[in-house]
């Protein structure tokens, strides 16, 4: 238990820990431990002693009789590294096995599950915007944007800038570590210009730094197209020398 833990991390911890030999335990609830910081623990922990037998997710399925917004997923632990059956463990323990497709079976052989300190990050200290032209499933963790009127690489320069990274640090409170929330809340906050209101320069100038992720470069465009002096404004630049 660490952090702002939750508490069934110590339920998760104690079931395992009373498995007998081969047992298994499977629970409903939240798998914010699979992603969240305050899972890491618990995330080594299996990845060197246990093995993640079945995950169901099920953020979008009723899991419980009132509605509730938990994130749930059915999650089976075992206290093995490989699977009862015969012929998957001696796949398993080829050298050369990748994959395995049986009756009620599909394994794969991965580099790794988790290193156990690692937190798949769903906070970040700067702002990050990237551009996806279609065809992925944007993740739970993840706002996106659609526009009838903007070149969406310029306004990802937009918002890419230090300039959009000040909107969002006026409003938000700075977690653990400097990170920042970008939620919904904080991100309706930027303003923009309208999008006719830039002149081609200043477009080209947008699109260029976004696709080189240079966020100086993104700064300066965007001082244009708000018409403001960076001087003026609390919105340091790497190497910003004035002209």
């Amino acid at each position: 238990m660490r952090g702002r833990v939750d508490i069934y991390v110590g339920f998760i911890e104690r079931s395992l820990r009373m498995l007998g030999p081969e047992g298994k335990v499977g629970f409903i609830c939240a798998d914010r431990w699979m992603r969240n910081q305050y899972g890491s623990t618990l995330r080594e922990l299996i990845g060197k002693r246990y093995a993640v037998e079945h995950v169901w997710t099920m953020h979008d399925v009723d899991a419980f009789q009132e509605q509730v917004s938990a994130y749930p997923a059915i999650t089976v632990l075992a206290n093995r590294c490989a699977s009862a059956a015969a012929a998957l463990v001696k796949a398993v323990n080829d050298k050369s096995f990748t994959n395995f497709v049986d009756i009620g079976v599909t394994a794969h052989r991965l580099p790794h599950w988790f290193d156990g300190a690692q937190l798949l990050q769903d906070m970040k200290v700067r702002i990050h915007p990237v551009l996806e032209p279609g065809g992925h499933y944007p993740h739970h963790n993840i706002y996106y944007v659609v526009s009838d009127t903007w070149d969406m690489e310029v306004l990802g320069g937009l918002l890419l800038s230090r300039i959009a990274q000040a909107f969002i640090e006026a409003y938000c409170v700075r977690m653990r570590g400097g990170t920042l929330r970008f939620q919904a809340q904080y991100l309706k906050r930027i303003r923009v210009p309208e999008p006719a209101t830039l002149d081609q320069s200043t477009r080209d100038a947008l699109r260029r730094a976004f696709r080189r992720r240079d966020v100086d470069a993104a700064t300066r465009a965007a001082a244009t197209a708000y018409d403001i002096d960076l001087r003026d404004y609390d919105v340091a630049l790497d190497d910003f020398t004035a002209d």
